[in-house]
């Protein structure tokens, strides 16, 4: 009888020692899928910024071709309502802000100066 009751004890110490092990292993695995998804995460983020970096400076590359187009046409005093209309259908808006009220295609003389260009973010 008490070699049974030393044998059951041994056989639940043995699948306690089991149940540990394994939760100590499924503890680990689930921090190393923590951590792989925090990098991904932060790689996402890094690219996204990267992403809209871009997108800012090639805005501004625009505006300020715009802008230079624009002071050519005025000097040159070709600029009248034919190549308003002409820029404004090439530009479709893109250079005015998503909040401005704008009906059909918005006359690029309505934009303010461009800014002066950011410099690189290192």
């Amino acid at each position: 009888m008490q070699r049974t009751m030393d044998k059951a004890a041994a056989h639940g110490e043995a699948q306690l020692w089991n149940v540990l092990k394994r939760e100590e292993e499924t503890v680990l695995q689930v921090g190393k899928k923590v951590e792989q998804v925090a990098d991904i995460l932060d790689r996402a983020a890094d690219k996204s910024r990267r992403a809209h970096h871009r997108e800012l400076r090639a805005k501004e590359s625009l505006d300020h071709s715009v802008h230079i187009l624009g002071h050519y046409q005025k000097t040159q005093r070709n600029y009248n309502t034919v190549v308003d209309n002409k820029l404004s259908s090439i530009l479709n808006g893109c250079l005015h802000h998503v909040d401005q009220e704008c009906h059909g295609r918005p006359s690029p003389r309505n934009l303010p100066p461009p800014m002066a260009p950011h410099l690189p973010v290192c």
